[in-house]
């Protein structure tokens, strides 16, 4: 019975991981455990993880959240969510730039982390590869098949995962992340919301 490497969207990381390794012609497996990863699972895993948090680092609607209020600790540090990827916008009060170190705001002209003052910032977050838009988990699936499957395949294998139908998830990851940024301004803002209801 030959293998489907048709391109489908996986909702979870295990149905990635298995495309990868159906992809390149090996066993599916059942779990993630590493106790149940084998050398090529393990590495398909990897893969995937890889390209997810390189694609996320580029910030998209699905996993930026705007005007998030971080308050300071009783030391006056300001703590970074343990998954943040980038922050923009971090001005205080005094007007002075803060800039991410160590998982901390930092003062790079007072030369402290003691911030002592809740900091308004924007925040692009690593999110797990099930939390990802439709458009994110197949273009990420895309792309690490590409980089995982293509020097693993036997000579002269047909392959699903073109350069072509990697560029075609990205318009499409493009599209959506366009649309989710249209949606947004259509609420928060009244000129657009009239735009919308003509």
């Amino acid at each position: 019975m030959p293998i489907d490497t048709t391109p489908t969207t996986p909702s979870t990381l295990l149905d990635a991981v298995n495309t990868l390794l159906n992809a390149i012609r090996v066993a599916s497996v059942t779990s993630l455990a590493t106790v149940d990863l084998n050398e090529d699972a393990a590495a398909a895993k990897k893969a995937i993880d890889d390209v997810s948090r390189e694609v996320q680092m580029e910030g998209w609607e699905f996993n930026t959240e705007r005007e998030v209020t971080l308050d300071p600790e009783p030391t006056g540090e300001v703590s970074l969510p343990s998954n943040t990827l980038q922050v923009t916008s971090y001005r205080y009060s005094s007007k002075n730039r803060l800039v991410p170190r160590e998982g901390r705001l930092y003062d790079p002209k007072k030369r402290t982390y003691n911030i002592g003052e809740a900091v308004k910032v924007n925040l692009v977050l690593a999110l797990e590869f099930a939390e990802l838009t439709p458009a994110g988990r197949f273009y990420v699936t895309a792309m690490a098949a590409r980089r995982f499957c293509l020097p693993r395949l036997p000579v002269g294998s047909s392959f699903k995962y073109t350069e072509e139908l990697v560029l075609g998830a990205r318009s499409l990851l493009e599209q959506e992340d366009t649309a989710l940024g249209d949606t947004d301004l259509k609420q928060t803002s009244p000129h657009f919301a009239r735009m919308g209801r003509r």
